[in-house]
Order: C-alpha cells, then sequence, then structure tokens
C-alpha cells in the first residue's frame, strides 16, 4: 500500500518550487514524503502535490517535522 502512495505522488505532483518559493510557501506544504532526489508535500490550499529538489546550486534543504506532532 505504501509503495501505490509514493507511486500516486510522484504522477501527480505536476508543480515544482525551487527552494527560495519554498521557503515563502512552507506554511502552507504538509511533508508527505521524500526519495533520493525530491521531497514530496501537499499544499493544504490546493489539495495537490508539490515537490522541491533536495540539492539546489549545492545547496541542501533542511526539511525540519513538527515535533509537537510526533509525539
Amino acid at each position: 500500500m505504501k509503495f501505490l502512495m509514493k507511486f500516486f505522488r510522484k504522477i501527480t505532483c505536476f508543480k515544482k518550487l525551487d527552494h527560495t518559493k519554498f521557503t515563502l510557501e512552507s506554511q502552507y506544504l504538509e511533508y508527505k514524503d521524500s526519495d533520493y532526489k525530491y521531497y514530496y508535500f501537499k499544499d493544504i490550499r490546493t489539495n495537490r502535490y508539490v515537490k522541491v529538489l533536495k540539492e539546489e546550486n549545492d545547496e541542501k534543504l533542511d526539511i525540519y517535522t513538527n515535533w509537537l506532532n510526533n509525539k
């Protein structure tokens, strides 16, 4: 089942964000998954999936999940 969800995210993810756009819109994005190249998020405003490169211009993007929700 988890494999199907990953596959579903990859084919439904049409929008790609760069790192600056990600920092501006991060409050509306919910982390879902990652692979070797991308982070996958769900935009809560549009209910669509977006992807962000893990490394852009030799700078790695650090993602911090909300530790309050991970009890």
